[in-house]
């Protein structure tokens, strides 16, 4: 986070490295400048997080929508040229709503060139995952067990990324 040196985050990273770890996802906050940094010169892949996940129950108060728009502007516009940056989450275990596509709408129009995602509880995903438009490049349910994601790999027609994932 915001307090952490960067001597540790240095030290993070280079374990996360030791133990074979290649990909992060950052979440709910922005991270701190100086970690994506740290792994552009390491090689580390990231999933960056447009930061929206509390405050549901403004998801569908359209006055809520620039608020969305401003953090999906401010979050690619500050690591757009950070060649770790592999993809990008749009919140986190949100329901769809108009307002979060709207936001994943911008994302793409911001940079065309990288993927992008909706990261969903799994329970709320197998229930919905139909109604992600064509312009959602994967999916991403939460918590999957390896039975589940065999079953969507056999009937789902794009990637699947378990952003979260019980260890």
């Amino acid at each position: 986070g915001r307090v952490a040196t960067e001597e540790r985050l240095r030290r993070d990273l280079e374990l996360m490295r030791r133990a074979n770890i290649n990909f992060i996802r950052t979440s709910h906050y922005p991270p701190h400048p100086r970690f994506l940094e740290l792994c552009d010169e390491l090689g580390f892949y990231v999933d960056c997080e447009v930061p929206f996940i509390h405050g549901r129950e403004h998801h569908a108060d359209p006055s809520y929508q620039e608020v969305l728009l401003t953090r999906a502007r401010a979050t690619v516009m500050r690591d757009k040229n950070r060649p770790s940056i592999l993809l990008w989450s749009i919140g986190n275990e949100n329901h769809i709503t108009e307002l979060g596509l709207n936001t994943g709408r911008l994302v793409k129009q911001l940079d065309p060139t990288r993927p992008i995602t909706y990261p969903t509880m799994g329970s709320y995903f197998s229930g919905h995952y139909q109604e992600f438009p064509e312009f959602v490049d994967l999916y991403s349910p939460h918590y999957p067990s390896a039975k589940t994601v065999r079953d969507y790999a056999a009937k789902l027609t794009r990637p699947i990324i378990a952003t979260e994932y019980a260890h």
